[in-house]
């Protein structure tokens, strides 16, 4: 899946607000940890790293570099909240967990990246779908489950 979209420097806040609809008020996700910079402004062609299920444990630097070596870059915060908001308006969805491994805050000592979580349950009464958004902290270093997708970006225009 290769998609663009327009990244514009506005506050988390709006953005997830606008995505998720109603007042978005986690801590953690704030323009002090995360800022949207001017570098992260312009059109951007948006790809997946699929993280692969291994019984090794991988490393993070080794993701980036592999990421690297086409042109791609790892995508920041405000790539993953464009991203998301292009995500949710798409006819057809599937759950899906991004993580934009560009961006990074700690707590604790142990490395956070912003997360996109988009979940589908069809089992709900009355029968239509109901989904679920959340924007969220995630810790790569120790949960290395395969269904995440790790968001990348190349720069098209500014």
């Amino acid at each position: 899946m290769s998609t663009s979209v327009r990244v514009s420097v506005i506050p988390i806040k709006t953005y997830v607000t606008s995505l998720i609809g109603t007042e978005f008020n986690k801590e953690a996700i704030n323009d002090k940890c995360f800022p949207i910079t001017t570098q992260q402004a312009g059109t951007w062609e948006y790809n997946f790293f699929k993280i692969k299920h291994t019984e090794e444990h991988f490393s993070v630097r080794e993701i980036i570099s592999e990421i690297k070596k086409d042109g791609w870059q790892p995508a920041k915060i405000g790539h993953l909240l464009e991203f998301a908001k292009w995500y949710v308006n798409q006819e057809q969805k599937k759950g899906i967990c991004v993580i934009a491994l560009g961006s990074k805050v700690k707590y604790s000592g142990i490395p956070f990246s912003p997360v996109f979580n988009y979940s589908i349950n069809k089992k709900c009464t009355p029968p239509e779908t109901h989904s679920e958004i959340n924007i969220g902290l995630h810790d790569l270093y120790r949960d290395s489950r395969s269904k995440q997708k790790i968001l990348m970006v190349k720069k098209l225009t500014a």
